[in-house]
């Protein structure tokens, strides 16, 4: 699944752009960022990627 460009929301439905890159943890290959047009969102907040959209929690 290609995740650049993919709809990102909060679990509350609020819009957070689109993914422009993901950066991982070089050792352990989390998640530790994901830049989208509306700014950086920590990888912590991430909840799931899917058909429509990658989610995240509210913060």
């Amino acid at each position: 699944m290609e995740v650049l460009g993919v709809r990102v929301l909060t679990e509350d439905g609020d819009e957070r752009g689109t993914v422009r890159d993901i950066s991982f943890d070089p050792v352990t290959g989390r998640v530790t960022k994901m830049c989208t047009t509306l700014g950086d969102i920590p990888g912590d907040r991430l909840i799931g990627l899917g058909d429509y959209a990658l989610v995240v929690r509210t913060g």
